[in-house]
């Protein structure tokens, strides 16, 4: 399949040009004698290149990955000429293998291989292969693409591989392969191979072709590297080339320069693979190892999991238990499981000297390593790091579950797994974690001390992102402080932690038996974190849900209980919501623990971020629910604000957790609405400061939608109630021109909906609220007759508002608003007889509403102001008996309604006042 550009254009493409280099590995290793890069004529036709071993040849055909679909399928193949090009080589050379390289996996196609290969002819393929309607399907469309007799489709699939590789295992792979042949750096080696490969375009290649090339460049080969890897027959160990990626052992004896342990027939390394990185800084960790040491000392069944969140430290602990113990094993063997575990426990084949056939399947191999392991002298140390896929633990539990004669430590994101005792890692403490921000970020100040404590509790404590943080200050301010420790936290507490407003490239250790330094933008890194356990389990629309609610809640340890108020839905199936929470936990989304018998949940700042992050497209629909249900608790009434569907309690948490959904949630009408129950909450138990902010954002949003929809009446009515209540919050603290503004344009907004739909009753009540707040407004301004001219109107309005629907009781109760305010500015005209004929009407219309309805609180507020003012009333024109008289009825119904509500300011203020006067004696 001739390139365009050449050799240096085909090797350009790096996953191509990697696993090409890995066969000129396998030239070296001596298990291959030749290559020809993509061969002319009719040779070259559909392979990348042809591959020379003792048995016959090799057609290989690398793709990458099928665009954005993440595997492939018999179709696809077929349609980009893969099934064509394999049938065109097998049928030219019966001898001949070819072999399909991708890192996107392949269905059915492997399976049918390893069942032809596994199967003796064509009769026990056909009986036992092709029993599972999958396969027997995926066989017939194969022998109508390849229109071949069946028994020579299944002579083809004994000479077919598929190997399935992701770009990093395959990097980690041929590095260290590399390592074990030549002397050098794995990367400049590789790179060297793929110029290699450059100058041998169309031209054999073989070893003594490739050896030439490196000491050309400076290389050595290293010396008896291939007679080290034969067996004492003369085999090559691991011979068999099919699932190379779980045979291929990454970084073998060559690292190894220690002592050997000797056995009846074979000396193998005390270090059976390469030693893991070991962390430069190492904090505030001792008595874990101390811990994990023990735990390992003294358990029965000396399997331990140790687990905690991404980013938390636990491969840095294990690597450091490696390191402070290893004299305490005879072998020692450290494995990277980022997917499959088989994978990684078949690396340790080759140390251990297990040869399979080439027919071998899996499991029968697994039992094999399994005896060599249990012959392995006591204690031995087996960590696996990143064990993270509980169905690959649970389809191996029996193999690691044999290994009596090991100490076996998993870092895991799990919370658990089949009651194995475990270890979890928490974050660590302030000050620790301190010193290793230092480490990294050696400009800091100690007068920033404090600043960097609330940035610990803004990530909570994570390790990794506390150290990506540091390292890009370190790199932002390496002449002059241009992101000082203040913006830092100012972005995390309003942007967020993927949005920080400077941030550069900083390096940070990757994974894997070779680990290299990854230079990459810290957001970047953050952002992936748990990119693999979604890769492991991806997460059902109903877990992506929930951790969605979770994200914008405060990141606190919840009661399930708590939780299931919060978010489920009337309609909801509560053991499903149970079942999801509880799953998101197993898998290491959420922590999870009992505290006095009742299980609580808790989310990190990290995980809350990357997942406001990777939803943000669906974070306001998924959330709507959670909006909707905080609105209702914070339900009030109309004018005196108390709580409708919660107590003043339970309302403070309630509140708690609106402000955070708020501030993590984009805007739109329903999270106006939950800014104005906050800011209401806030007005009635005293806080107007707190209260003016949640105004302020509910007039943020509802202006903006009122710019984009001038014409809907209902955003234009909300965009009103904000107005005014930023006037009452105004005039609570004090600033009267503010209020006056406010209440303008709330009057006009209202004015101009009375006017849109006259008949619209609620309009129009609205209306004449904003006639009274301006009144009231130009009272307290000293305006009287400017007041009186609004009361009036506002009295005209609610006497129409009260004729048209006179079994209105709100209406009702604003008419006898209106008489009051009429009532206290004729006092205040010096007209005592205009005013008492006023509050006289006010009496009489809250007493009708208390009577119909004596528990509303509202109502019951009514009545005891309506009587404060007789009482005061008549305190002024001399009359004390019966100022007494009614002051006496109010402290009675005032009393019951601070015993109901004691947290509501107002009623508090009116007892008081009653009570003075009754005490005073000038009542």
């Amino acid at each position: 399949m001739p390139y365009p550009g050449g050799g240096a254009d085909k090797m350009g493409n790096y996953y191509e040009a990697l696993w090409t280099v890995y066969c000129l590995l396998r030239i070296l290793k001596g298990e291959a004698t030749g290559i020809t890069l993509e061969p002319l004529g009719d040779e070259g036709d559909g392979v990348e290149f042809k591959l020379e071993i003792n048995s016959g040849s090799e057609y290989h055909q690398v793709k990458r990955q099928n665009g954005s679909a993440g595997h492939w399928k018999l179709p696809k193949l077929n349609a980009k000429g893969v099934l064509a090009a394999a049938k065109a080589k097998l049928g030219r050379d019966e001898a001949a293998q070819f072999w399909f390289i991708s890192q996107d996996s392949v269905a059915n196609l492997p399976e049918l291989c390893e069942r032809a290969v596994s199967a003796a002819n064509y009769d026990i393929f056909k009986t036992f292969a092709l029993d599972a309607a999958v396969h027997s399907s995926a066989f017939a469309q194969l022998c109508a693409y390849w229109d071949m007799p069946d028994e020579r489709v299944y002579a083809c699939l004994r000479c077919v591989r598929v190997e399935t590789l992701s770009e990093d295992t395959l990097l980690e792979l041929v590095k260290a392969l590399a390592a074990t042949l030549v002397s050098g750096n794995e990367q400049a080696i590789v790179a060297s191979l793929r110029a290699c490969c450059e100058d041998y375009w169309h031209r054999p290649l073989d070893h003594e072709a490739i050896v030439a090339h490196l000491e050309n460049a400076g290389f050595t080969l290293i010396a008896s590297a291939q007679d080290r890897l034969k067996n004492n027959a003369g085999d090559t160990v691991l011979g068999n080339q099919t699932q190379i990626g779980r045979q291929i052992h990454l970084g073998n004896n060559s690292t190894y320069h220690e002592t050997h342990i000797h056995y009846a027939e074979k000396s193998l390394p005390r270090h059976l693979t390469t030693t893991p990185f070991i962390p430069d800084v190492f904090e505030g960790r001792d008595e874990d190892l101390l811990a994990i040491r023990a735990k390992l000392e003294v358990s029965n069944q000396p399997l331990l999991l140790v687990n905690g969140q991404g980013g938390i430290g636990k491969t840095s602990l294990a690597a450091k238990y490696w390191q402070s113990y290893q004299s305490h094993y005879t072998h020692t063997a450290w494995l990277y499981a980022p997917s499959r575990l088989d994978d990684a426990l078949l690396m340790l084949a080759l140390p251990l000297q297990v040869n399979f056939p080439d027919t071998m399947l899996t499991a029968q191999r697994l039992e094999l390593l399994q005896a060599a392991v249990a012959n392995l002298s006591a204690p031995c140390l087996l960590i696996i790091d990143n064990a993270n896929d509980a169905e690959e633990l649970a389809q191996h539990w029996g193999f690691l579950h044999a290994c009596t004669n090991c100490h076996i430590l998993l870092t895991s994101r799990l919370n658990g797994f089949n009651g194995t005792d475990r270890y979890p890692i928490k974050a660590l403490p302030e000050a620790v974690a301190l010193r290793v921000f230092n480490s990294h970020y050696p400009q800091h100040r100690t007068e920033d001390d404090g600043l960097f404590a609330s940035i610990y509790q803004a990530v909570g404590g994570n390790t990794l992102v506390l150290e990506l943080l540091a390292k890009n200050l370190a790199a932002v301010n390496a002449n002059k402080v241009f992101y000082p420790l203040s913006q830092l936290l100012a972005d995390l507490q309003q942007r967020g932690l993927l949005r920080l407003a400077k941030t550069k490239t900083v390096k940070v250790m990757g994974k894997g038996i070779l680990p290299a330094l990854q230079a990459a933008n810290p957001t970047d890194i953050i952002a992936a974190l748990y990119d693999e356990l979604e890769r492991i389990t991806p997460l059902s629309e109903a877990e992506q849900r929930l951790l969605c609610n979770l994200a914008v809640l405060p990141a606190e340890n919840w009661a399930y209980g708590d939780l299931a108020d919060l978010l489920l839905t009337a309609e909801a199936d509560e053991e499903a919501f149970s079942d999801t929470l509880s799953g998101l936990a197993a898998c290491g989304w959420l922590e999870n623990s009992v505290q006095n018998g009742i299980s609580h949940y808790k989310t990190s700042p990290v995980v809350q971020e990357i997942t406001r992050h990777k939803n943000s497209e669906r974070l306001q629909g998924y959330c709507s629910g959670l909006v909707v249900k905080l609105i209702d608790k914070l339900a009030h009434e109309a004018n005196s604000g108390h709580l409708l569907n919660a107590s003043y309690a339970d309302a403070a948490a309630y509140c708690r957790h609106a402000e955070t959904v708020a501030a993590g949630l984009p805007g739109d009408d329903k999270l106006a609405v939950l800014h104005g129950r906050i800011g209401r909450y806030h007005l009635t138990t005293g806080n107007p400061d707190k209260a003016l902010r949640a105004f302020t954002d509910y007039h943020t949003i509802m202006a903006a939608l009122h710019q984009r929809e001038p014409d809907n009446l209902d955003v234009k009515n909300n965009l009103a109630v904000a107005c005014q209540f930023l006037g009452i919050t105004h005039t609570t603290l004090g600033d009267l021109q503010q209020a006056l503004r406010w209440y303008e344009e709330f009057q006009r907004l209202k004015q101009e909906l009375h006017a849109a739909a006259p008949g619209h009753l609620d309009f129009k009540n609205g209306l004449a609220i904003a006639c009274q707040y301006l009144g009231n407004t130009h009272t307290t301004l000293g305006d009287l007759r400017q007041a009186l001219r609004w009361y009036e109107d506002h009295h005209r309005l609610a006497q129409e508002l009260h004729a048209a629907a006179p079994g209105h009781m709100g209406f009702k109760d604003g008419l006898g608003v209106a008489c009051q305010k009429l009532g206290s500015t004729h006092t205040k005209l010096g007209d005592p007889e205009q005013a008492l004929r006023w509050y006289e009407e006010f009496q009489r219309l809250e007493q009708e509403l208390h009577a119909a309805a004596p528990s509303h609180l509202d109502f019951t507020n009514g009545l005891a102001i309506a009587l404060i003012k007789l009482g005061l009333h008549y305190e002024q024109q001399g009359n004390l008996p019966l100022a007494i008289d009614y002051y006496q009825q109010a402290q009675a119904l005032l009393a019951d309604l601070v015993s109901k509500s004691p947290l509501y300011v107002e009623f508090q203020k009116n007892l008081a006042w009653v009570n003075g006067r009754l005490e005073s004696g000038s009542a």
